[in-house]
């Protein structure tokens, strides 16, 4: 005789899991549309936005430097001291001449990776905007992931340090979301601060601020 099987009414903790796992889809889902929305990479807003593009404009062209940037540099190697402007310009001069963009192994083939960009900086009135156009591998198939920060620098125990404001990972405004951003930022940094130039700057000026489109740099 076959024995009937009642249906069993799910728990309140399965209800509660399945909920809970609900939302968390749509939260990944939702985050990870944003990240993916289009950003255009431009060297000036345009005049008709498009809806539902974000624009990433770029500091200037490292040519416009020359070789000023080097002049700068060495003040600080020299330990000279007063004040050294440094401009966009300048810093995206030394950028190039710093870093260099991340490429795959030959052979490599990730299903998913974030090759880093080299940074770019621009001065945009009281802030420091410093951002990369990386290549995001998801599954073999590549995009262009932008990721920018803007901020200014503020002293601690420890010396000066960069601390945004404004954080984009891609079209996700990070900021917006104090836990993500801080594993962001964690993660990945300020772009461009950790070298040997940027880390002697930060622990021996006595002042950083930005004016007429410069960082300016106090040295003792």
């Amino acid at each position: 005789m076959a024995t009937k099987v009642e249906p069993k009414s799910p728990s309140v903790f399965e209800i509660l899991l399945g909920i809970s796992l609900s939302i968390s889809l749509g939260v990944l889902l939702a985050i990870t549309h944003m990240i993916m929305r289009p950003v255009e990479v431009v060297r000036a807003l345009p005049k008709e936005a498009v809806k539902g593009t974000r624009y990433y404009v770029e500091g200037p062209d490292a040519s416009a430097s020359g070789t000023k940037w080097k002049t700068k540099l060495k003040r600080i190697g020299d330990q000279k001291s007063g004040e050294i402007a440094f401009s966009d310009a300048d810093l995206n001069a030394w950028a190039a001449n710093t870093f260099k963009k991340v490429e795959l192994e030959k052979g490599a083939a990730p299903s998913f990776a974030l090759l880093a960009g080299i940074p770019n900086f621009r001065v945009e009135g009281d802030q420091l905007q410093v951002g990369t156009v990386n290549d995001l591998i998801v599954l073999g198939g590549v995009c262009k992931l932008v990721i920018e920060a803007k901020g200014s620098f503020t002293k601690g125990a420890n010396g000066w340090s960069f601390i945004p404001t404004e954080v984009y990972f891609g079209g996700l405004p990070t900021h917006k979301f104090p836990l993500l951003n801080s594993m962001l930022m964690g993660k990945f940094g300020a772009v461009g601060m950790n070298t040997p130039e940027a880390t002697k700057v930060l622990a021996d000026a006595t002042s950083i601020n930005m004016s007429e489109g410069s960082v300016v740099v106090k040295l003792p």
